[in-house]
Parts: structure tokens; sequence; C-alpha cells
């Protein structure tokens, strides 16, 4: 019997916590979770930076791209443990037929992503999904920061290596942070309708993953 399990897409404005929240998810997991940031790889690659210096519709299709061959090794790796966790089920219920104890459960693989800032965004991930087989659990809407005042992230990114980012001066990164703002907005009421359509979008982030609380 397989494992149960699939994905959870973390949804929000710029500077909501999101990558934040799913490196915290998967370190407290990390042996039944993966966590993909698509922004924090095309940024690592330096991708993001050349697309917002030179816009150009050849970049832009580079980053899509790459966020589809992203998004498709994560699957396949989520694939993988999902079917090692299935094993270690029927292996464990072997043994378990010859105890008097019941076997221990194996943890059900979750996929966490952070890879939608449009709507073009979700159809794609939507179709991916499909594609490889994995179901989507949870689409987790965060309306607001999630670390501000939240404790156990902010040691937790006390704690942590810095993500990905980009230097710019300070009146060039707030133009670029008013034009994330200005395509979240354009895009944010779309996103949650249609996810709201599909029955899986939540605003709660306490106890919703591994039955793990924040505060």
């Amino acid at each position: 019997m397989a494992a149960a399990g699939g994905a959870v897409l973390l949804l929000g404005g710029p500077g909501v916590g999101k990558s934040t929240l799913g490196r915290y998810l998967h370190s407290r997991h990390p042996t039944t979770s993966r966590f993909l940031s698509v922004g924090d790889e095309l940024r690592s690659r330096g991708l993001v930076r050349l697309q917002e210096e030179q816009p150009t519709a050849a970049r832009r299709e580079e980053m899509r791209r790459t966020a589809r061959e992203l998004l498709r090794r994560e699957c396949s790796e989520w694939a993988d443990m999902a079917a090692a966790c299935a094993r270690a089920q029927e292996e464990r219920a072997g043994r378990a037929s010859c105890s008097t104890s019941p076997p221990a459960p194996c943890g059900a693989p979750v996929l966490i992503l952070e890879c939608v800032k449009e709507i073009d965004d979700a159809f794609s991930v939507m179709q991916l999904l499909r594609e490889a087989g994995v179901p989507l659990l949870q689409v987790l809407y965060l309306p607001a920061n999630v670390v501000s005042n939240n404790d156990v992230l902010w040691r937790f990114i006390l704690q942590s290596p810095p993500s990905p980012t980009t230097i710019f001066a300070p009146r060039e990164r707030e133009r670029r942070v008013q034009e994330r703002q200005a395509k979240w907005a354009a895009n944010a009421g779309r996103l949650i309708e249609f996810f709201s359509s599909l029955g899986v979008l939540s605003e709660s982030f306490q106890n919703v993953l591994f039955g793990s609380s924040l505060s």
C-alpha cells in the first residue's frame, strides 16, 4: 500500500516568510519532506538579477523553463521518497505479523513548494503535479508576515545560513519591492479564488503540517 502524502503550496505576497516557513518545516521533518523555493533557486543561479536588470522575453522564458525543470525534479524525488516509505511500511507490516506489537508508522512524504507568484504559475504547477502523480494536499495562504511575531521562526532564521539574495542600492531595492508587490496585488485575487475553488486553500499555518505547531 502506497504511503499517503503529497504537495503543500505556500502562497503569499513578497516578504511574508514563505521560504522561511518552508525551510523550517523541512528542518523539522528532513526524512519525510522536501522543500523547494523556485525563487531562491532562480536567484542563486543569477537568473532573477539578469531579468530585472535587462528584461527580455527570452530570459523570462528561460526562467519559466528552469522553474519547470526544478519542479519536475522535486516531484521525481518525492515519488522516490513515497515509494521508499511504502516499502518500509510493507516490511514493517511483515515483521509485525510475527509480533504482538503494531508496526511503527512511516511519516507521509510531503513536498513543500514556494513557486506561485501569478496565475500562470498556478496553472503550470497544477499540470506538473498531475503529470507526476503528486496529490495537492493544501495551499497555505500567508496573508501577513509569519516571522515578525514568531519566536520559533526568528530563532530558526538566526541559526540558519542566509537564503540567496541580491544586493541593490536602497532606491533600486525599494523600486523592485514595489514592482513585486504590484505583481502580487494584480494576481492575488485570482490565485485565492482559483485555489479556493479546488477546496485546498487554508489561511492557518498552526498545526497544519505534520501535526507540528510554531507557537
